[in-house]
């Protein structure tokens, strides 16, 4: 995952990776699980130090993996339709909104809540609270009261436009230049 952080953080200033314990399958520590995101999918917010403590992450699921991941028992209707046998839209693709923000109260003891959303039957699908912030959220430069940083992309944003509008001209003279307008004599016009 981390070659893609590096290529977000980047191109785009702004990079977000997930870090979290397994799902316990055996006793003991099953180790971490790591998942980075794309920057369309997930929106930031600063504490007062400026370090990132919110984050909302908009994604889709096919009605299979949600099962997996959630349990059946939680899903929403739609969504259990979805998996019924007679339906066999196992890959019918819902929304889902993942937000993890620090507890109102302050307390010290887990202060991180985290909450999946069905957003198609607009349910709370699961819930879990965390010791600390489990996403990583790196910022290339970022100005001042601006939670997004700055990457080399936004630097040579206005040079890639130049370039390709360039580029766009000169395909459009090629066009010309193989099929070029004349003038032709025409019963004597």
């Amino acid at each position: 995952e981390m070659p893609m952080i590096y290529l977000d953080l980047g191109a785009f200033g702004t990079a977000c990776l997930l870090v979290e314990e397994r799902p316990i399958k055996q006793f003991g520590f099953n180790g971490l699980q790591f998942k980075s995101f794309a920057n369309s999918e997930y929106c930031i917010e600063e504490d007062a130090e400026g370090y990132v403590d919110t984050i909302y992450r908009e994604f889709e699921f096919t009605a299979r993996i949600a099962e997996k991941k959630f349990g059946a028992e939680n899903l929403g209707e739609k969504i259990k339709k979805a998996l019924e046998k007679d339906a066999r839209k196992e890959d019918e693709t819902f929304k889902f909104l993942h937000c993890v923000y620090p507890s109102a109260d302050g307390k010290t003891e887990q202060p991180y809540l985290s909450h999946y959303i069905g957003l198609d039957d607009k349910n709370e699908i699961a819930s879990k609270k965390y010791w600390e912030f489990p996403f990583m959220v790196p910022r290339w430069s970022k100005k001042s009261r601006e939670p997004y940083g700055r990457g080399r992309g936004h630097i040579a944003l206005p040079e890639i436009r130049t370039l390709n509008k360039a580029k766009e001209f000169g395909l459009k003279a090629w066009a010309k230049d193989l099929d070029p307008p004349t003038f032709e004599v025409d019963q004597a016009v």
